[in-house]
C-alpha cells in the first residue's frame, strides 16, 4: 500500500508559526510549507489517490490519568521540562485540537475514520488507513524554522514506522485521549 507521512508543527496560522511537512517511505526529501490550505489540498489528493496517511501533530493528543493524586499535573514520561500541563503545553494542546478538528473536517469526505493505534501502521494489503499520531520535537532536534521541525518529526516517523512500539516515549499507562474533542471523521479503535 502506498502511503504518505505528514507532521504538523502546531502553531498560530495567523502569525505564521504553523507548518507541516510530508514524506513518503524511502529516502526522499520532505516537502514542507507553512500554508495550512496547501496541507489540506495535499491530504485530499493523497486520500483521493487511495494512499494511507499518517498525520502527526506536534501537540499533546493524550493525557495520563494517574492512580495517585500526587501524580496529578505531572508531565508525561519523555517530556522532561516540557510538560503538557505547563502553560505552554496546555496552550499547544488546545491549539492542536483546534487545528486537527479543522483539518479533519476539511478532509472528512475522503477519510471517514481514523485511528490512533500505531500497531495498525503500516496497513497491510489493500487496507487504506488514516493514523493520527503525536510528535514531539525539542532540545537538540529543534530546528530554526517551523517547517524544519515538522520535517524532523515526519522523517523520524518514517525512519521508525516499522517499529513504533519501540520508539514511543511512554509505557502503557492509563490515559485519556483528547481525540474526543476532535469532531469530524470517526475514530476507529
Amino acid at each position: 500500500m502506498h502511503r504518505a507521512i505528514y507532521a504538523c508543527d502546531v502553531g498560530s496560522v495567523r502569525s505564521g508559526t504553523f507548518a507541516w511537512a510530508r514524506v513518503e517511505p524511502g529516502d526522499g526529501a520532505p516537502v514542507a510549507s507553512a500554508d495550512i490550505d496547501d496541507l489540506v489540498t495535499r491530504l485530499v489528493q493523497d486520500a483521493t489517490d487511495g494512499m494511507s496517511i499518517a498525520l502527526g501533530f506536534e501537540s499533546p493528543l493524550f493525557m495520563p490519568v494517574p492512580a495517585n493524586s500526587g501524580d496529578l499535573s505531572c508531565g508525561r514520561c519523555g517530556e522532561g521540562n516540557r510538560s503538557m500541563f505547563a502553560p505552554a503545553g496546555a496552550a499547544v494542546a488546545t491549539l492542536g485540537i483546534h487545528e486537527a478538528a479543522w483539518i479533519l473536517r476539511a478532509i472528512h469526505r475522503q477519510t471517514h475514520e481514523y485511528t490512533l493505534d500505531w500497531n495498525a501502521w503500516p496497513p497491510e494489503g489493500a487496507t487504506r488507513a488514516l493514523l493520527l499520531w503525536e510528535a514531539f520535537v525539542s532540545g537538540a532536534a529543534h530546528g530554526d524554522t517551523h517547517e524544519r521541525d515538522a520535517a524532523t518529526a515526519a522523517v523520524f516517523f518514517r525512519t521508525n514506522e516499522l517499529d513504533l512500539e519501540r520508539v514511543k516515549n511512554c509505557p502503557r499507562t492509563p490515559i485519556n485521549s483528547l481525540r474526543g474533542a476532535i469532531p469530524g471523521p470517526k475514530c476507529r479503535p
